[in-house]
């Protein structure tokens, strides 16, 4: 017997309200599997380092913004060590050097303490009265003594602990006022002398464990200095490394007079040091623009040790205790490196703490994508996000904060930032076409119908053009009032239409590539984000500072709220579902992600497994859904249960309606009927459809309804931004309906004057006939009749305009719509309407 595959059958009414119900029920019950996920590009903002000397193998990495991670395996995998720590900012990190598992984390206010090696973290502030904490270092002989060193904003100084960061005293005479201290080193042999680095006041020593401080500056003077070495053998030898371009100092008396220690160094701004804890003569620093530099003479010379580490800048190392040709280095966006005395390798599996400043995407399933991590050049990735490698080949810079992806051509992508680069091979590798861009990039647009023709906002400087593909650049900013751009999008459907949002003037326009602008509408608004709809250019989103969403249905001239359950909340991207333009999603500040499925009216929070932080970015590629944040996460529900007869599973929108648009329609106005009827009982409920007055069908277009293909009749509800399901039928081929066949053809030889089909009992879903006629332009026909319970009628009045389609798959499908135009009776009983085109 034929069957339906409705759910449901004989339901009265529609199982979903529409899109946007289908949307929260997705929210509310979304499998373990539909959380985002992510897979890297792995690394981060590596802002210290330490190695537990008792057990080498255990690495610790503090970051900017997300605490603390740990390697049990000297690098080659990480976790987050955070608990107690989430969220926070570490400065430095000091591990014990007699005791396993104790380390220490300096943050912006407390000292936290652990001792089970970051599984657990506490603070440590009863007496740290100043805020600011920039160093820290452990007495090698007593583990009870810690140091805290205070940035000059907190006060300054430098506070002691002798119960292991119980409590905490001010150890700060004869330091400068409100001195910032960012180096502190113990004399592994006198533990009473303690060496300071400080901010514009060079090097003070201590002979008192702090109680005092003497200024030691000949030679190095009034520099930074951001890292101190003491020789283990020889602790009279001392190494500090300078910020301001004078590269790396050293005493050897331990008190009297620095000297430049630079020849061969190459960068001569010094981040950090390690000395070799077996050969002290070996020494590493840690230079900007990501040269590490290595001495084997005590700093006699230098050379450069920098392969496989790309150019970034190296703030922190760090050296195996128990095999000193191990180092580690960590840089601000690209994670840690590791050298086994050979050339560096990426080092950060798990270490899922980079920022994702930019990221493009183009078509294809999966996606390939390509991001732009703060501080750390580019990763690529070409199976959706799931792995990622480096993409930095023939890049001379890490300094790239925006990228753009030509539509026009296959694998070309721009990158601006200290220059601007462009690739051919969706990011493999790197040329540059302007050696210098030093306007603060803060948006990239390539013209989808001029390609060679980008388009840059920047911070400070406006809007820049180049109709050379990037080459040279000119200022186009005329009529912009303001020229602090932080997001620059193109009108995808009209040439030559730009928006800008700026950071206290609203929004801007042009209509004529940038040459001249106008205000375009919420002039007192910080607009980090603007959509454009892709179906209608009039239907504009912009993402606001504190305010939200606002919608504009005017290009732009007016904009209103579209904050329902989003307000007050920043918003910093925001993407348009190009399939279903009413879905759109909204990236904010610390809250995760949102989704509307009513073009804005609505909004509901799909933030599950996204860490609290700012997502700088939004791309949906190949109905997979991007955020770029802490990392790059990926979001693809698919659909909590089979979608029914008429619909298809979309992973981002749920299941939706989906019409065939290969259908044929009548060819004049009033050629399909549609007849719904609606009673009190059930069973007299009808549908009655004829569908004529088309072009010319062949019986064979009407496949094998006898043995091979089933037929589809849907009924879709269009008067809302998607069309919506509201009845779908499948009636099986071949198939007995009492004591003949379901189908039955027509003709000799058979099926050559159409096919019947006959159920009185209408056991596919009410279906009861269902007749196809083969003939000329104007005289083929197709009518379908259904009554009874089974029919599951939808509540009338119906919603206008109503499409129904019959069609077999891979075959012919036929199609009329009803508008209002075409409605002759519609109330709580009947519906009866002509087609209209």
């Amino acid at each position: 017997m034929p069957v339906t595959s409705d759910r449901g059958p004989g339901a009265r009414a529609p199982r979903r309200a529409g899109v946007a119900a289908a949307v929260l029920a997705l929210a509310a019950a979304m499998p373990a599997a539909a959380a985002w996920t992510t897979h890297g590009p792995h690394g981060g903002d590596v802002t210290a380092l330490a190695v537990d000397p008792t057990a080498p193998a255990h690495l610790y990495a503090g970051t900017a913004f997300d605490g603390v991670f740990r390697s049990r395996d000297g690098g080659a995998s990480w976790e987050a060590a955070r608990a107690g720590l989430e969220n926070q900012v570490v400065y430095a990190l000091a591990a014990d050097p007699l005791v396993a598992d104790v380390v220490y984390a300096a943050t912006n206010d407390t000292v936290f303490k652990s001792v089970d090696g970051g599984a657990s973290w506490q603070a440590r502030r009863s007496g740290l009265t100043r805020t600011g904490i920039t160093a820290l270092a452990v007495d090698p002989r007593d583990s009870d003594v810690v140091y805290a060193g205070i940035a000059g904003t907190g006060g300054g100084g430098v506070f002691r602990s002798a119960d292991g960061g119980a409590t905490w005293t001010l150890r700060e005479t004869g330091l400068p006022p409100s001195v910032t201290v960012r180096a502190l080193a113990v004399d592994p042999s006198t533990p009473a002398v303690v060496w300071a680095g400080t901010v514009a006041h060079g090097v003070y020593k201590s002979v008192d464990a702090g109680a005092s401080w003497t200024v030691f500056a000949t030679g190095v003077g009034k520099q930074t200095v951001l890292a101190l070495a003491i020789d283990p053998v020889t602790p009279t030898t001392v190494y500090a490394a300078t910020l301001g371009g004078r590269g790396v100092y050293k005493t050897t008396n331990g008190w009297a007079i620095w000297a430049g220690a630079n020849v061969g160094l190459g960068s001569t701004r010094v981040f950090a040091l390690a000395i070799d804890p077996v050969t002290p003569e070996t020494l590493y620093a840690g230079t900007f623009g990501g040269a590490v530099a290595r001495s084997i003479d005590g700093a006699g010379t230098w050379t450069t040790f920098a392969a496989g580490i790309v150019g970034t800048n190296v703030g922190s190392l760090a050296i195996d205790p128990g095999t000193p040709t191990r180092v580690w280095a960590g840089t601000p966006g690209a994670g840690v490196f590791r050298a086994d005395g050979g050339q560096w390798e990426a080092a950060s599996v798990g270490l899922d703490a980079t920022r994702i400043a930019s990221l493009v995407a183009d078509g294809g399933a999966p996606a390939p994508l390509v991001a732009a991590i703060e501080g750390g050049g580019l990763a690529a990735s070409a199976d959706g996000g799931a792995t990622w490698t480096p993409a930095n080949a023939g890049l001379p810079t890490t300094r790239v904060a925006v990228l753009a992806r030509d539509a026009a051509t296959p694998g070309r992508l721009y990158a601006a930032g200290g220059g601007v680069f462009r690739s051919d091979d969706d990011g493999a590798s790197w040329t540059t076409v302007a050696a210098a861009f030093d306007f603060g990039p803060t948006a990239l647009v390539v013209d989808a119908d001029e390609p060679s023709r980008l388009y840059a906002g920047t911070l400070l400087g406006g809007v820049r053009r180049s109709d050379d593909g990037g080459a040279t650049w000119q200022a186009k900013n005329d009529g912009l009032a303001r020229t602090d751009v932080l997001t620059l999008v193109a009108d995808p459907t009209v040439s030559g239409v730009l928006y800008l949002g700026l950071d206290t003037g609203g929004i801007a326009k042009s209509v004529d590539g940038g040459d001249s602008w106008d205000a375009a509408g919420l002039v007192d608004a910080s607009v980090r984000a603007i959509a454009v709809d892709p179906t209608d250019a009039n239907v504009v989103y912009a993402g606001t500072l504190f305010d939200g969403v606002f919608k504009s249905t005017d290009g732009g001239t007016s904009f209103a709220p579209a904050n329902v359950g989003l307000a007050g909340l920043d918003v910093y991207a925001l993407a348009i579902d190009s399939a279903h333009p009413a879905v759109v999603w909204a990236a904010t500040g610390r809250d995760g992600v949102f989704r509307s499925a009513d073009g804005g009216a609505t909004w509901s929070p799909f933030a599950l497994g996204l860490p609290p932080a700012r997502i700088a970015t939004l791309v949906l590629a190949a109905d997979v859904l991007h955020a770029g944040t802490r990392g790059v996460w990926t979001f693809a529900p698919g659909c909590a249960e089979p979608c029914g007869v008429c619909e298809r599973c979309d992973p981002l929108a749920g299941c939706v309606g989906a019409p065939r648009l290969d259908c044929r329609a009548p060819l004049v106005p009033d050629a399909g009927a549609l007849v719904l009827v609606n009673k009190a009982r059930d069973a007299s409920d009808s549908i009655g459809w004829r569908w004529q007055k088309g072009a010319e069908i062949v019986a064979a277009a009407f496949g094998d309804p006898l043995a091979a293909d089933a037929y589809r009749l849907c009924v879709f509800d269009e008067s809302g931004p998607t069309a919506r399901l509201v009845l779908g039928r499948m009636i099986a081929p071949g198939g007995r309906c009492g004591r003949r066949p379901c189908w039955k053809g027509l003709g000799r030889p058979v099926g050559a004057r159409g096919f019947r089909y006959s159920d009185v009992k209408g056991a596919a879903g009410g279906i009861t006939s269902i007749t196809l006629t083969p003939g000329i332009t104007g005289k083929a026909k197709v009518a379908v009749r259904g009554k009874g319970v089974g029919l599951g009628l939808m509540p009338l009045p119906a919603p206008v305009p109503l499409r129904v389609q019959l069609g077999v798959a891979g075959g012919a499908c036929f199609d009329a719509r009803y508008a209002p135009a075409g409605v002759r009776r519609n109330d709580a009983a009947h519906f009866r309407a002509k087609s209209t085109p």
